[in-house]
């Protein structure tokens, strides 16, 4: 059994949602463990807990936020279309409905926007925050995060001189 990172570790998800999700994104991109530039799953995950915590996001659908996230740094494709192939994906991994997972996650911005950290969300989305919702949309979220964890995830394959 593969050890998790030491930031996994302290995080408040259970061990089974984990595995459940490394082993469905092992079998969908057909992953092996050693491939030089791979950037783990747990440690996308992770690095997606993290930056959900920074902003402010502690509730249930956070959870299923931050499995959006890994998915989607690892497949930006599945940003095209959320309820189609996003969500579903997510509701496998965590056996609901991806209704369930769309709501979660729309709570779950919205719940960051009205009792998170204004400065750090204004760090991240800036001016790009429609001020007629003044929140963003599921995907505008996924997208702005999702390459924020992605650019936290790069390796470099040379090192820099």
């Amino acid at each position: 059994m593969e050890i998790l990172p030491e930031h996994c570790l302290s995080c408040v998800h259970r061990l089974d949602v984990y595995m459940a999700l490394l082993n469905t994104l092992e079998q969908f991109f057909d992953l092996t463990p050693d491939e030089d530039d791979r950037v783990d799953a747990l440690v996308i995950h992770g690095i997606a807990v993290e930056l959900l915590k920074e902003c402010g996001i502690v509730n249930q659908g956070y959870n299923l936020l931050a499995s959006a996230l890994t998915y989607a740094v690892l497949d930006q494709t599945l940003l095209q279309n959320l309820k189609g192939r996003l969500y579903p994906k997510v509701a496998t991994a965590h056996h609901t409905t991806a209704t369930r997972v769309e709501r979660n996650i729309r709570t779950s911005i919205e719940g960051a926007w009205t009792r998170g950290d204004t400065s750090v969300l204004s760090k991240y989305f800036g001016n790009t925050v429609l001020s007629a919702k003044g929140k963003p949309t599921n995907l505008q979220f996924l997208l702005v995060m999702s390459d924020i964890v992605h650019k936290r995830c790069i390796i470099p394959r040379h090192p820099v001189k």
